[in-house]
């Protein structure tokens, strides 16, 4: 029985030491209106490196697994500025 508890509770504080976080958003027109098929592009200010989504019909998006910083978000779409 020991055993067992050791390494639940070793699995546990593996678990609490990931930090990470998510972006999740709605792309809308002026109208309101969800737009379908937006490039989403969340660039980490201080490594450059993008993550990249596409909204859904909906105009939801979801940018998982983000490590702490300051990010810049851009959304682009055919005949939008």
């Amino acid at each position: 029985m020991s055993r067992t508890l050791a390494l639940l509770l070793s699995t546990t504080s593996l678990i609490a030491q990931i930090i990470s976080g998510n972006f999740v958003g709605v792309v809308r027109d002026s109208s309101q209106a969800a737009v379908a098929g937006a490039a989403v592009a969340v660039r980490n200010d201080s490594t450059n490196f993008e993550y990249k989504a596409i909204s859904a019909e909906s105009g939801d998006f979801v940018v998982p697994n983000l490590p702490p910083g300051t990010y810049t978000i851009t959304v682009e779409h055919a005949g939008f500025k």
